[in-house]
């Protein structure tokens, strides 16, 4: 076993990984491994500021969503019609991906591989 750790070597391993979400825009759609920290950061200031039970405005929802998928992905999203309506359902169902909490309530669970529809 080596001494030294290599940073970057590390991460680079680790970004071959990535988590999907599916069915938005009828696509699937990859994101990073984990959770970027400046989203992660931005959620734990709302929840000291405002408390658990805060309601975020689809102007937060929309800013949360531009900080936790990559930039390619967020401008893709807006190419499709992204909506400040659909940041409502975008917002829970990206936090899922990076939480590994599967389907958000009510919707339908991806087909099994295989699977003939």
């Amino acid at each position: 076993m080596s001494k030294y750790v290599s940073f970057d070597q590390a991460r680079k391993e680790r970004e071959g990984k990535s988590r999907e979400i599916s069915g938005v825009f009828g696509q699937t759609w990859h994101l990073p491994n984990a959770m970027p920290a400046a989203a992660y950061l931005e959620l734990l200031r709302f929840q000291k500021e405002k408390g658990d039970e805060h309601t975020f405005t689809r102007q937060e929802q929309l800013d949360l969503i531009e900080k936790l998928v990559p930039g390619p992905v967020f401008k893709a999203w807006l190419a499709e019609g992204m909506t400040l309506e659909d940041t409502d359902l975008l917002l829970p169902l990206v936090v899922a991906a990076y939480n590994d909490t599967g389907a958000i309530e009510g919707e339908a669970k991806a087909p099994k591989k295989g699977a003939k529809s």
